[in-house]
């Protein structure tokens, strides 16, 4: 991601997350859980917008509920609730949202072409669809929406100007024909639970935060191997932090409130899956005792942050 794109994505979704904390001393929120989404179109855009909508989802998260950024592992199946129920539970949401994006060409003029369920997929003009499922931390179905976005131009191919390996550049992605289709998306979706959620009750009240700064510590550890990562890629908060790492931990100055982590993994054990990437978005209680917070990376690949 560029750091003028990253700055900027950051920006609006700690905007939204501090609006959130302030509102959290009022009253309870509930917190929805979002997964990586599966890709069924066949193409590269595909596949990182589906990795990366959680973020986008954050990014346009309103003020009714907290998202939380989940990682179930690299391979989602998403007519599976047991495993993202059981993620949920494991970083203590409400509810959580799963799902596939799906492109469907029509017309015949020309354009990139992608090979989808068996298919030559004529990309020049496209519906593009996403299926998305709530549920609750039990793993009961709550809704299943849908949405249909039609986009012009030669948009899944062109990935060049908005992807830089897992990250992408927001808005520049957000100007484009496909960004705009994604983002109206995500509004729908949300839309369209807002009463689902509305109706749970929340676990967790979250307490009104003290002001200040503290160092925190950031680790990751493999639980099942136990053992811990020495080499892996960190930005916190926009910056990158990796070159200030030492053995295997970040130390830096966080203030109090939500922070937003990325960490792309470089030393897993032999056999070991992991995602391509890791998004956090844990909130810094400056105030509490706990001040080091540990990526737990369990055997199927998911990450789960905790406080120690």
């Amino acid at each position: 991601m560029t750091p003028s794109g990253e700055a900027a994505m950051t920006q609006r979704c700690l905007l939204a997350l501090l609006f959130l904390t302030a509102l959290c001393a009022a009253q309870p929120v509930v917190t929805l859980g979002v997964c990586p989404f599966e890709d069924q179109t066949g193409a590269p855009a595909g596949e990182r917008v589906a990795k990366l909508l959680p973020l986008m989802f954050l990014d346009k998260a309103p003020a009714a509920y907290r998202v939380v950024l989940l990682n179930p592992g690299p391979m989602p199946d998403v007519d599976d609730t047991a495993w993202p129920a059981e993620l949920g539970r494991m970083n203590g949401v409400d509810a959580v949202i799963i799902g596939r994006v799906r492109a469907v060409g029509q017309g015949k003029g020309p354009g990139m072409q992608s090979q989808t369920n068996g298919r030559v997929l004529n990309l020049a003009t496209a519906h593009l669809l996403m299926e998305a499922t709530l549920i609750d931390a039990s793993g009961k179905k709550l809704r299943a929406v849908s949405t249909d976005e039609s986009v012009k131009g030669i948009w899944f191919g062109d990935v060049a100007g908005y992807f830089t390996g897992v990250t992408f550049d927001p808005p520049k992605f957000a100007s484009s024909q496909l960004g705009k289709a994604i983002y109206h998306s995500i509004e729908s979706i949300q839309g369209q639970i807002a009463g689902d959620l509305k109706a749970l009750t929340p676990k967790t009240n979250l307490e009104s935060l003290a002001g200040g700064s503290c160092e925190v510590t950031i680790r990751v550890q493999f639980t099942e191997k136990q053992r811990a990562s020495k080499a892996f890629d960190i930005a916190v908060n926009r910056k990158e932090e990796s070159l200030s790492m030492k053995d295997g931990a970040l130390t830096t100055k966080l203030p109090s409130g939500p922070a937003l982590i990325r960490i792309v993994l470089h030393d897993p054990p032999f056999r070991q899956v992991v995602q391509d990437v890791y998004y956090l978005n844990p909130i810094v209680d400056c105030s509490k005792e706990a001040k080091t917070l540990v990526l737990e990376v369990g055997n199927s690949g998911e990450g789960v942050p905790r406080w120690k």
